[in-house]
């Protein structure tokens, strides 16, 4: 008897994880296609900017905000295509969207690779621009306008 509950309870089990299997799949590809960051470090980076602009931040110190090892931060806008970036040699494939009030940064670690960050004024309530690319050092970012829906940060020209 016990053995027949057991063949009875195998075939929902079985229904059960396939269906959860597809479920997960079809949730990451909608999670990745609707603009959701692609990476831990992108989530980071994205609620540390919200959370500082949300504060009421006259400033942003990217390099306290985005965690790992980088060494170089550059401005990637979808718009504007790959970039190429000399000091590594390399042209990086754009991080941002193709969207109004879009923004997007490459964060290049040591050896070249790339940790792209994109975000917008619609989903993160941040403007970000920097201009070209920054050392670590320099990545900072200054408060050049905040209107109810976003806060515009950028290097004053």
């Amino acid at each position: 008897m016990h053995n027949a509950a057991a063949r009875t309870l195998r075939p929902p089990l079985a229904k059960s994880l396939l269906a959860a299997f597809f479920a997960l799949c079809i949730g990451t590809l909608a999670w990745l296609n609707l603009g959701a960051p692609g990476s831990l470090a992108e989530w980071r980076f994205l609620r540390n900017v919200e959370q500082a602009a949300a504060a009421g931040t006259t400033g942003l110190d990217l390099a306290t905000l985005m965690p790992g090892d980088w060494e170089m931060v550059c401005d990637s806008d979808g718009g504007d295509g790959p970039k190429y970036v000399q000091r590594f040699g390399r042209t990086y494939e754009a991080a941002g969207l193709v969207q109004e009030r879009s923004w997007g940064l490459l964060f290049i670690a040591p050896d070249g690779t790339p940790i792209p960050v994109a975000g917008s004024c619609h989903a993160q309530g941040v403007e970000l621009s920097i201009a070209g690319c920054k050392d670590r050092a320099e990545a900072a970012v200054t408060l050049l306008n905040r209107d109810p829906a976003c806060a515009y940060f950028g290097t004053p020209l």
